[in-house]
Protein backbone atom coordinates (compact mmCIF):
# COMPACT_ATOMS: atom_id res chain seq x y z
CA UNK A 1 0.00 0.00 0.00
CA UNK A 2 1.76 3.30 -1.63
CA UNK A 3 0.49 6.76 -0.90
CA UNK A 4 1.06 8.41 -4.31
CA UNK A 5 1.69 11.87 -2.59
CA UNK A 6 4.36 10.08 -0.42
CA UNK A 7 8.20 10.27 -1.69
CA UNK A 8 8.97 7.24 0.79
CA UNK A 9 8.44 3.90 -0.97
CA UNK A 10 9.42 2.16 2.39
CA UNK A 11 7.29 -0.91 2.80
CA UNK A 12 6.26 0.03 6.39
CA UNK A 13 4.66 -3.11 7.54
CA UNK A 14 4.46 -5.13 10.83
CA UNK A 15 3.46 -8.63 11.11
CA UNK A 16 1.99 -10.69 13.85
CA UNK A 17 1.59 -14.43 14.08
CA UNK A 18 0.51 -16.66 16.85
CA UNK A 19 -2.58 -14.45 17.97
CA UNK A 20 -5.42 -14.13 18.57
CA UNK A 21 -7.22 -12.95 15.60
CA UNK A 22 -11.19 -13.12 17.00
CA UNK A 23 -10.03 -11.10 19.69
CA UNK A 24 -8.41 -8.67 17.88
CA UNK A 25 -11.86 -8.80 15.60
CA UNK A 26 -13.50 -7.63 18.56
CA UNK A 27 -10.84 -5.15 19.34
CA UNK A 28 -11.38 -3.89 16.06
CA UNK A 29 -15.00 -3.19 16.48
CA UNK A 30 -14.11 -1.70 19.94
CA UNK A 31 -12.18 1.13 18.43
CA UNK A 32 -14.78 2.16 15.36
CA UNK A 33 -12.19 0.66 12.68
CA UNK A 34 -13.38 0.18 9.47
CA UNK A 35 -13.95 -3.02 7.65
CA UNK A 36 -12.91 -1.83 4.25
CA UNK A 37 -13.51 -5.25 2.51
CA UNK A 38 -14.75 -8.82 4.28
CA UNK A 39 -12.74 -11.95 3.50
CA UNK A 40 -12.41 -12.58 -0.07
CA UNK A 41 -9.92 -15.11 -2.18
CA UNK A 42 -7.21 -12.86 -3.15
CA UNK A 43 -4.67 -14.37 -5.83
CA UNK A 44 -1.30 -13.50 -7.10
CA UNK A 45 1.83 -14.71 -9.20
CA UNK A 46 4.65 -13.29 -8.70
CA UNK A 47 7.64 -13.17 -10.92
CA UNK A 48 11.85 -12.74 -10.84
CA UNK A 49 12.98 -9.40 -11.78
CA UNK A 50 13.82 -9.15 -15.65
CA UNK A 51 17.46 -9.04 -14.91
CA UNK A 52 17.20 -12.22 -12.73
CA UNK A 53 17.96 -9.20 -9.67
CA UNK A 54 17.74 -12.12 -6.84
CA UNK A 55 16.98 -8.92 -4.38
CA UNK A 56 13.95 -8.11 -6.22
CA UNK A 57 10.53 -9.94 -7.55
CA UNK A 58 7.78 -8.59 -9.14
CA UNK A 59 3.94 -9.32 -8.53
CA UNK A 60 0.64 -8.96 -10.23
CA UNK A 61 -1.98 -9.37 -7.45
CA UNK A 62 -5.74 -9.15 -8.23
CA UNK A 63 -8.06 -7.75 -4.52
CA UNK A 64 -11.33 -8.57 -6.74
CA UNK A 65 -11.79 -4.25 -6.25
CA UNK A 66 -8.86 -3.81 -7.94
CA UNK A 67 -5.72 -5.10 -9.45
CA UNK A 68 -1.79 -4.37 -8.71
CA UNK A 69 1.34 -4.84 -10.02
CA UNK A 70 3.93 -4.32 -7.62
CA UNK A 71 7.87 -4.15 -7.46
CA UNK A 72 9.72 -4.86 -4.36
CA UNK A 73 13.38 -5.05 -3.84
CA UNK A 74 15.80 -4.64 -1.09
CA UNK A 75 14.38 -8.00 0.48
CA UNK A 76 16.71 -8.19 3.08
CA UNK A 77 16.23 -4.59 5.02
CA UNK A 78 13.78 -4.25 7.64
CA UNK A 79 11.15 -2.38 5.73
CA UNK A 80 11.24 -3.45 2.04
CA UNK A 81 11.05 -0.73 -0.98
CA UNK A 82 7.68 -1.46 -2.90
CA UNK A 83 6.85 0.16 -6.02
CA UNK A 84 2.92 0.18 -6.55
CA UNK A 85 0.70 0.74 -9.60
CA UNK A 86 -3.17 -0.03 -10.18
CA UNK A 87 -3.60 -1.95 -13.49
CA UNK A 88 -6.73 -2.88 -15.07
CA UNK A 89 -6.13 -6.70 -16.44
CA UNK A 90 -4.38 -9.52 -14.43
CA UNK A 91 -4.12 -11.22 -17.61
CA UNK A 92 -2.46 -8.91 -19.59
CA UNK A 93 -0.11 -7.56 -16.87
CA UNK A 94 0.88 -11.08 -16.25
CA UNK A 95 1.64 -11.48 -20.51
CA UNK A 96 3.82 -7.81 -20.28
CA UNK A 97 5.59 -9.22 -17.33
CA UNK A 98 6.24 -12.63 -19.72
CA UNK A 99 6.94 -10.52 -22.63
CA UNK A 100 9.64 -8.88 -20.80
CA UNK A 101 11.58 -11.61 -19.68
CA UNK A 102 10.37 -12.09 -15.99
CA UNK A 103 9.89 -15.84 -15.22
CA UNK A 104 7.32 -16.78 -13.16
CA UNK A 105 7.95 -17.90 -9.57
CA UNK A 106 4.56 -18.81 -8.20
CA UNK A 107 1.01 -19.03 -8.45
CA UNK A 108 -0.77 -18.57 -5.07
CA UNK A 109 -4.87 -18.09 -3.37
CA UNK A 110 -4.65 -16.44 -0.21
CA UNK A 111 -7.52 -15.35 2.54
CA UNK A 112 -7.62 -11.29 3.20
CA UNK A 113 -9.53 -9.52 5.17
CA UNK A 114 -8.99 -5.79 5.33
CA UNK A 115 -9.52 -2.85 8.05
CA UNK A 116 -8.65 0.27 8.40
CA UNK A 117 -7.85 2.82 11.24
CA UNK A 118 -6.21 6.49 11.31
CA UNK A 119 -4.99 5.53 7.84
CA UNK A 120 -3.36 2.51 8.56
CA UNK A 121 -4.27 -0.92 7.02
CA UNK A 122 -4.87 -4.03 9.18
CA UNK A 123 -4.82 -7.05 7.41
CA UNK A 124 -5.70 -10.74 8.02
CA UNK A 125 -4.52 -13.40 5.69
CA UNK A 126 -4.10 -16.88 5.74
CA UNK A 127 -2.56 -19.28 3.14
CA UNK A 128 -4.17 -22.83 2.40
CA UNK A 129 -4.01 -24.84 5.21
CA UNK A 130 -2.89 -22.28 7.66
CA UNK A 131 -4.04 -19.93 11.00
CA UNK A 132 -4.32 -16.68 9.97
CA UNK A 133 -2.06 -13.78 10.77
CA UNK A 134 -1.71 -10.38 10.69
CA UNK A 135 0.11 -7.42 9.32
CA UNK A 136 -0.45 -3.70 9.57
CA UNK A 137 0.82 -1.22 7.07
CA UNK A 138 1.18 2.04 7.02
CA UNK A 139 2.88 5.20 5.26
CA UNK A 140 4.18 6.80 8.69
CA UNK A 141 5.73 4.27 10.72
CA UNK A 142 4.71 6.33 13.76
CA UNK A 143 1.02 5.89 12.88
CA UNK A 144 1.79 1.84 12.75
CA UNK A 145 3.02 1.88 15.98
CA UNK A 146 0.19 3.80 17.23
CA UNK A 147 -2.36 1.38 15.48
CA UNK A 148 -0.09 -1.46 17.28
CA UNK A 149 -0.96 0.26 20.86
CA UNK A 150 -4.42 1.05 20.08
CA UNK A 151 -5.15 -2.56 19.18
CA UNK A 152 -2.85 -4.19 22.34
CA UNK A 153 -0.43 -5.57 20.06
CA UNK A 154 2.82 -6.68 21.34
CA UNK A 155 6.06 -6.14 19.28
CA UNK A 156 5.87 -7.22 15.56
CA UNK A 157 7.87 -10.19 13.90
CA UNK A 158 10.47 -9.04 11.42
CA UNK A 159 11.91 -12.34 10.64
CA UNK A 160 11.42 -14.14 7.34
CA UNK A 161 8.49 -16.40 8.65
CA UNK A 162 7.40 -19.00 6.93
CA UNK A 163 3.93 -20.88 8.06
CA UNK A 164 4.63 -23.96 6.03
CA UNK A 165 7.88 -24.59 7.71
CA UNK A 166 6.52 -23.55 11.23
CA UNK A 167 2.95 -25.18 10.98
CA UNK A 168 3.49 -28.22 9.12
CA UNK A 169 7.74 -28.54 8.55
CA UNK A 170 7.64 -28.12 5.09
CA UNK A 171 9.80 -25.24 3.38
CA UNK A 172 7.67 -22.71 1.67
CA UNK A 173 9.96 -23.01 -1.54
CA UNK A 174 8.70 -26.89 -1.80
CA UNK A 175 5.02 -25.92 -1.42
CA UNK A 176 5.06 -23.15 -3.75
CA UNK A 177 6.63 -24.49 -7.10
CA UNK A 178 4.19 -24.40 -9.58
CA UNK A 179 1.01 -23.20 -8.28
CA UNK A 180 -1.32 -23.77 -4.74
CA UNK A 181 -4.71 -23.12 -4.28
CA UNK A 182 -7.44 -23.70 -1.66
CA UNK A 183 -8.56 -26.45 -4.34
CA UNK A 184 -5.72 -27.92 -5.08
CA UNK A 185 -3.42 -27.89 -1.56
CA UNK A 186 -4.21 -31.51 0.04
CA UNK A 187 -3.19 -32.91 -3.20
CA UNK A 188 0.02 -30.20 -3.31
CA UNK A 189 0.98 -30.05 0.10
CA UNK A 190 -0.82 -33.31 2.41
CA UNK A 191 2.08 -35.53 1.24
CA UNK A 192 4.83 -33.43 2.36
CA UNK A 193 3.41 -32.37 5.89
CA UNK A 194 5.47 -33.44 8.89
CA UNK A 195 3.59 -32.74 11.70
CA UNK A 196 -0.13 -31.39 12.63
CA UNK A 197 -1.69 -33.41 9.61
CA UNK A 198 -4.85 -33.22 11.07
CA UNK A 199 -4.46 -29.70 11.65
CA UNK A 200 -4.05 -28.76 8.45
CA UNK A 201 -6.69 -31.23 6.76
CA UNK A 202 -9.09 -29.35 9.58
CA UNK A 203 -8.46 -25.64 8.72
CA UNK A 204 -8.12 -26.18 5.10
CA UNK A 205 -11.73 -27.78 5.70
CA UNK A 206 -13.08 -24.97 6.79
CA UNK A 207 -11.85 -22.51 4.63
CA UNK A 208 -12.75 -24.40 1.71
CA UNK A 209 -16.31 -24.39 3.55
CA UNK A 210 -16.28 -20.89 3.79
CA UNK A 211 -15.60 -20.44 0.06
CA UNK A 212 -18.77 -22.80 -0.64
CA UNK A 213 -20.83 -20.52 1.33
CA UNK A 214 -20.02 -17.19 0.57
CA UNK A 215 -19.62 -17.81 -2.92
CA UNK A 216 -17.20 -15.49 -4.02
CA UNK A 217 -16.49 -14.41 -7.85
CA UNK A 218 -14.96 -17.34 -9.25
CA UNK A 219 -11.15 -16.59 -8.95
CA UNK A 220 -9.45 -19.83 -10.13
CA UNK A 221 -6.75 -19.28 -12.30
CA UNK A 222 -5.28 -21.97 -14.65
CA UNK A 223 -2.10 -18.90 -15.33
Amino acid sequence: MQDSNKNNYKEIEYKYFNIDVESLRQRLRKVNATMVRPKIVMRLITFTHPTNNQDSYIRVRDETTRITMTSKQNLDDKFVTEYEVVVNCFIESVKILESLGCKKKYYLEKFRETWTLMNVEIVIDSLPGTTEYVEIEGCDERDVIKVQKILGLKEPDFRKHDLYESEYGIKSEKVILGDITFDNAINKIGGMIQINKETFKSILEKQQSYISQSQPLDLRSNL
